[in-house]
């Protein structure tokens, strides 16, 4: 493909411009520009061939000019502005022959390119010879005869381009012409595919829309690398799937998708409803380099890389999450966070499910300790405990809260005139910008309850209890959100062995540093789930034989730390084995994990 380039860039840019229309009494294409926004109108032709956007025949030019209008050019501009990068596609299509695909790839290469304001003279005249650019550029095939191209630039270049040109060998038109936010990659799940590019250009495969093996994104660097410094974006990917048909494998073996991202491997399980998967660039060791299929080549519809607005504040705080999985949150670097103390993520599985991810136990206590009292500690359920009381005391290592709670503590604050800590007011803000929590307009003063729920982990934990805590954290996430969950939970509880069961209370009770309210039915079945799913199943018995040889539990029940010990924790594991089925059957999960996604 890289002779090709050469010999096109020798071609296109050595022959002057045979150009019929140009200046201000240039003629209008019957090619349309769409812009998101504005009513799609016709572009400038500047030869003949972008009169018709089509060149036919064996004779004559082979390539097609276009300008933007002056209103076309601003909407370009403003989409670029708001959405920190802009793209222009444009649509091909060709008449290739099977028997024609024969043919010398030099008599069937096409390309296509940006004219900028260096390629026009004071009077608005396209220059009649241009200077060496990158573009996008391939050969039709009878597999590659219709797809769609486009170039992007950063915001800051996007004031530079005027129009853009396309050069075929054979007979082809432009069938549609749009301007689209920033992106670079390809995208095989419509029915015409797609390839973007941006910095040097790149190759369209002549194999079209065959299986994605690999695409390079160095180049992505001009046009996003931006978003790793304090901007208003930030870069993800987006990989697109085809859905699995009912089929991911089994608990034991999942069927799993595998990409390498500069040489780091991100798995992606497959699971049921799964059609695409963000992947944040800061969360990679090197998210500009080539992204290539290690495994299920065949499953994948497309990789993107664009930019979202990165919501940080001039307070130094964010309130809106980024979406991404929970497998990519205990190993994402804190140095390419959006906030010093903390970042804030959004369960991209179960919009509303919110991880806070905090710099450590400090900063966590300042947000959630008050809230853990108020929530689970006997004693002071209920209660807004002040700080004098609270200094000194433990929260937890990693928390989890649904609507229903939140909107109570906040409730209860508003209506007592409780002196609210700094980061619980910005947890409030937080709740109510994405509707964890609303206020509610019939009672001033009083909260209702949202959506979703709230999970904590923090950097201070180390990475393997991190793994282990957004699991357990994680599952009570989806209790909150899902009533069949729940309904499972309770009967897989109310058939527990009964001294296992027995054993499990009494540990939740004696242990100083969980103290839970055994008497909330909602809170107990909550947390026996998440304990016994955790870990991996083949895991769960040995966890709570541990527990039971802990002098903590022998003093205060030796009888159930025998009977645990005796049994090997048997009743623990047969109950996890149920829920891991069913968290498998649900949503691709099993015990130990939650994630969809890891690296």
């Amino acid at each position: 493909m890289q002779y090709m380039k050469r010999i096109l860039l020798t071609i296109l840019f050595t022959l002057s411009v045979v150009c019929a229309y140009v200046g201000c009494s240039s003629p209008l294409s019957t090619l349309p520009l769409v812009v998101s926004g504005a009513e799609p109108a016709a572009l400038t032709a500047l030869n003949k061939n972008a009169r018709k956007a089509a060149v036919s025949g064996t004779n004559g030019s082979r390539y097609a000019y276009f300008a933007f209008s002056e209103a076309q050019r601003g909407n370009y501009v403003s989409l670029a502005a708001s959405e920190g990068a802009v793209s222009l596609e444009i649509e091909i299509s060709a008449p290739i022959s099977a028997a024609y695909a024969e043919t010398a790839a030099a008599d069937r290469r096409f390309a296509f390119g940006l004219l900028y304001d260096s390629d026009f003279s004071a009077s608005g005249r396209l220059r009649s010879a241009l200077a060496d650019r990158p573009m996008a550029a391939g050969v039709f095939s009878s597999e590659n005869r219709q797809f769609r191209v486009a170039y992007a630039v950063p915001a800051a270049q996007a004031g530079r381009v005027r129009g853009f040109f396309f050069y075929t060998a054979v007979s082809a038109a432009v069938t549609a012409a749009s301007v689209i936010p920033g992106e670079v990659g390809f995208d095989f799940s419509g029915e015409v595919p797609r390839f973007c590019f941006a910095g040097n250009g790149g190759s369209v495969p002549e194999t079209g829309a065959a299986a994605f093996t690999a695409f390079d994104f160095t180049e992505a660097d001009s046009v996003f690398g931006s978003g790793y410094t304090g901007g208003e974006f930030v870069p993800v990917f987006t990989v697109s799937l085809r859905e699995t048909g009912g089929g991911f494998g089994s608990v034991e073996n999942q069927t799993q998708v595998k990409l390498s991202f500069g040489g780091e491997t991100v798995s992606i399980r497959r699971a049921p409803g799964q059609t695409a998967v963000s992947v944040h660039a800061a969360a990679l060791r090197s998210a500009f380099s080539r992204v290539s299929a290690e495994s299920n080549a065949d499953m994948i519809r497309g990789v993107s890389l664009h930019f979202i607005p990165s919501g940080r504040r001039d307070t130094g705080t964010v309130i809106q999450p980024l979406r991404t999985d929970p497998g990519l949150i205990p190993a994402w670097p804190s140095a390419v966070w959006r906030s010093a103390d903390y970042e804030l993520f959004e369960w991209e599985q179960f919009p509303g499910v919110l991880f806070f991810d905090t710099a450590n136990y400090a900063v966590q206590d300042q947000f959630f300790k008050r809230l853990a009292f108020f929530t689970e500690k006997t004693g002071y359920i209920g209660t807004l405990v002040p700080d004098g009381v609270l200094n000194g005391k433990h929260g937890f290592n990693a928390h989890d809260y649904r609507p229903e709670t939140l909107a109570d503590f906040f409730t209860l604050a508003e209506r007592t005139s409780f002196p609210l800590s700094e980061k619980e007011l910005l947890l409030k803000e937080i709740l109510l910008c994405n509707g964890i929590i609303a206020a509610d307009a019939a009672a001033p003063g009083t909260y209702r309850s949202g959506i979703g729920g709230v999970i904590s982990v923090s950097q201070e934990s180390p990475l393997y209890l991190r793994h282990s805590f957004v699991a357990h954290e994680g599952l009570h996430g989806l209790y909150f959100i899902d009533a069949d969950f729940r309904t499972t939970v309770s009967q897989v509880f109310s058939r527990m062995d009964p001294l296992s069961l027995q054993f499990l209370i009494r540990y939740f009770q004696v242990q100083p540093s969980l103290n839970y309210n055994t008497a909330d039915t909602y809170l107990l079945e909550n947390e026996f789930m998440a304990y016994i799913m955790q870990q991996p199943v083949s895991r769960t018995g040995n966890y709570f034989v541990t527990r039971a040889s802990w002098n903590s539990m022998t003093a205060a029940e030796p009888e159930l730390c025998a009977y645990v010990k005796a049994t090997g924790g048997s009743g623990f594991t047969d109950a996890a084995r149920i829920l891991n089925e069913y968290v498998f059957r649900r949503w691709g999960f099993s015990a130990g994990r939650v994630s969809l996604v890891t690296r």
